[in-house]
């Protein structure tokens, strides 16, 4: 059916940006950590 199709369509792309976004978060992270090694944890999150 179309409306299952919409859902998966969907479902794919929020797991795509999900899968995007933690990695993206995880570099910033990483980037962080390696610029700012002196700055408190909760600055970097």
């Amino acid at each position: 059916s179309i409306a299952f199709e919409l859902q998966r369509s969907q479902e794919e792309r929020q797991a795509r940006l999900i899968n995007y976004f933690g990695k993206f978060k995880q570099s910033i992270n990483q980037t962080s950590v390696v610029l700012r090694p002196c700055d408190p944890p909760s600055l970097i999150r």
